[in-house]
């Protein structure tokens, strides 16, 4: 089975082949696009394809075919899905190994539709279809991880070009007492002030919160040593409850958040260079139960 639009070869397709006696045959494309049936009687067949509730055309087989050289019979057929496929694969970010059994969901924010697809083995793959001219928000979800939202579009992509879309998605795993760093959270210069529009791990958190309502956060406020160790302490303070704050706002209760700052004192890098500097001013997650 081949696309129609790109010919490349179609993975997974169910293939139905219908024998004139009433036998029928079932299979699957691998991923290079084939279904091998083997010890099939010479007869009069039918062959049919269905990929993503979109049927593909169909063929007939006669007896006579059967009569061919190698004594094999192959039959092509075509599938014609306007969409795109994206083909994700749910990755360990720290392990750089999948993760199977997430459970993610595809969001297409310019038709407000939503889809969803689990992470499978061998490695951690998931696969959906995709509207063209639309953009979408991916993210996953299991039990004691935190996963990444990633933006993704097919505006611009010629469909008779490009079939498939590929995407890594993070997923980290948060065990009881670990730190997790979560690069994406900024503020005012010099201040506790949310850049909440470039914040876009705070909407990671909220997921990771409501989709483990069982766990408890300590959030962490960290500089670099610019400045006096007072002001550096309360500024990172005040950047953790900024957080504690926003969080709140979004149904998360209070008592399963602590605030706390530790200003210059958990360097991840050293103050010398302006991007060791940048480094060490972050918010981390801390897993307290």
């Amino acid at each position: 089975v081949a696309d129609e639009a790109t010919d490349q070869p179609l993975y997974n397709v169910e293939i139905t082949l219908t024998g004139a006696d009433g036998n029928v045959f079932n299979g699957t494309t691998n991923t290079d696009g084939k279904a091998l049936f083997k010890d099939v009687m010479a007869g009069n067949y039918t062959v049919s394809g269905r990929l993503n509730k979109v049927d593909a055309t169909t063929a007939a087989i006669s007896k006579d075919n059967f009569s061919q050289p190698g004594n094999q019979v192959q039959v092509s057929i075509k599938h014609n899905d306007p969409r795109f496929t994206l083909v994700g694969n749910a990755l360990d970010k720290n392990a750089g190994q999948p993760v199977v059994d997430a459970q993610v969901t595809i969001t297409n924010s310019t038709q407000s539709s939503t889809a969803f697809a689990a992470s499978s083995m061998p490695n951690g793959e998931f696969r959906t279809q995709l509207e063209s001219a639309s953009d979408f928000v991916v993210f996953g979800k299991k039990g004691g991880y935190i996963s990444n939202i990633e933006n993704l579009s097919t505006k611009g992509l010629n469909r008779s070009v490009t079939l498939y879309v590929k995407l890594e998605l993070g997923i980290e795993e948060a065990k009881a007492g670990q730190s997790i760093v979560l690069s994406k959270i900024y503020f005012e210069t010099g201040q506790a002030a949310l850049n909440t529009a470039s914040s876009t791990d705070l909407n990671k958190l909220v997921l990771f919160l409501k989709d483990n309502p069982g766990t408890k956060l300590e959030i962490q406020g960290h500089t670099d040593n610019t400045g006096s160790k007072v002001l550096n302490n309360t500024l990172s303070q005040n950047r953790a409850g900024s957080v504690v704050i926003f969080l709140v706002k979004e149904g998360i209760e209070k008592g399963r958040l602590i605030a706390k700052g530790y200003g210059s004192l958990q360097a991840l890098a050293d103050n010398v260079t302006p991007e060791g500097r940048q480094k060490n001013r972050r918010v981390e997650m801390k897993v307290v139960e």
